[in-house]
């Protein structure tokens, strides 16, 4: 008897499944045509250059689907096709256009730009724009400096040997010295950068410098046993002669530091070898 109602309560959902699907024009197992055009849209449209290491990317919800945008963004990343959590920035869900800027980029890279959003009724992706950051073109110092010489307190003097390097960092991650005799003996200048320097003009900043920023740097001068830091705010120019080789050529104006209670000024410039 059991396993008569069993029968029959089968047949009877198998009847009204039927009677149901017979009557509905569309296929009943494409269960997803209800969030046809409710998913948003969103482009990735162009992207400019800002400064050696930063760009902005320009992008725009094209449609906001069938409710209101709850997330979009912009990733990135080196690979053809970043993911969403790739270096991901997030977007005012509010707007419907887009200028976001990039920075912390090095030169001479290429990398992949792409967007995404996302309402009630899902996510989607946008188009992927790819942009390669140029190397940047090699600075000239505002002043005429004689090659292989510098200038300290008034006085000339030729610069030996240089050493160029990440061994050679007394701080950062890679260091450039040059070194040269004086009356007083020995004497070195030392630069040290948060990576290996590219063309470009640097800034003494001690604080910048600590944060890892890209263009700051650390600069002191070595008497014998005493090391000198060179003030903040001083500019470094620097061209890159043969790309990865460690060959440079340093150039500066107009820097200073303070050995006692007098401010000297130096300098110079000088080709790495």
């Amino acid at each position: 008897m059991k396993k008569y109602f069993e029968i029959k309560y089968l047949l009877i959902i198998l009847s009204i499944g039927i009677i149901l699907f017979s009557g509905c024009d569309k296929d009943p197992f494409d269960l997803f045509d209800d969030f046809k055009g409710k998913t948003p849209v969103i482009s990735t449209d162009s992207i400019y250059l800002l400064s050696f290491d930063s760009v902005v990317v320009f992008s725009h919800i094209v449609s906001k689907g069938g409710s209101d945008i709850e997330i979009a963004g912009l990733c990135f990343d080196n690979q053809p096709n970043p993911s969403e959590i790739s270096n991901q920035l997030l977007f005012n869900s509010s707007q419907n256009n887009f200028a976001t800027i990039v920075t912390g980029l090095d030169e001479d890279s290429t990398y992949y730009f792409k967007t995404f959003a996302a309402n009630s009724f899902g996510s989607v992706k946008g188009n992927i724009i790819s942009f390669t950051v140029p190397s940047s073109k090699p600075p000239v110092a505002p002043c005429v400096l004689p090659a292989g010489k510098i200038t300290d307190n008034g006085f000339s003097y030729t610069v030996g040997t240089t050493y160029s390097g990440s061994v050679y960092a007394y701080l950062g991650s890679y260091g450039i010295i040059a070194s040269l005799a004086t009356i007083s003996g020995q004497c070195d200048y030392s630069f040290d950068f948060n990576e290996q320097p590219v063309n470009g003009i640097y800034t003494v900043n001690a604080y910048n410098f600590e944060q890892h920023n890209k263009r700051s740097i650390s600069m002191f001068i070595r008497y014998s046993f005493e090391r000198y830091r060179i003030k903040d705010g001083g500019k470094i120019y620097i061209e890159q002669i043969e790309k990865g080789s460690g060959k440079y050529k340093i150039s500066f104006c107009d820097l200073s530091y303070t050995p006692t209670s007098t401010t000297f000024k130096t300098k110079g410039s000088f080709n790495t070898q």
